[in-house]
């Protein structure tokens, strides 16, 4: 009786040879992967985001914070698609 092929396919991926061969394989597809992909330090990723300083002199942090930044937050808080305020 006549083999198939996927039978000696399958004998031969037994005896070791195909996950090896499949192995090298991978590795050598893998380093030119890796050769001649573009990398860069700082990639030019845009993040919308604003800063807003506000100087008071004069006053304590807590009075800043009372009067100027939680005001400041509430306020931008109503501006629509803004999904984080951070202050500091």
């Amino acid at each position: 009786m006549k083999k198939h092929p996927i039978d000696k396919l399958v004998a031969y991926s037994l005896k070791g040879g195909f996950p090896q061969f499949v192995f090298i394989v991978d590795i050598f597809l893998g380093a030119i992967a890796l050769t001649y992909t573009p990398r860069e330090e700082g990639p030019q990723i845009v993040v919308p985001m604003i800063d807003v300083w506000v100087d008071v002199p004069n006053l304590s942090a807590r009075q800043v914070e009372r009067q100027v930044t939680v005001l400041l937050e509430k306020l931008l808080k109503q501006v629509p698609c803004i999904e984080h305020i951070y202050s500091a």
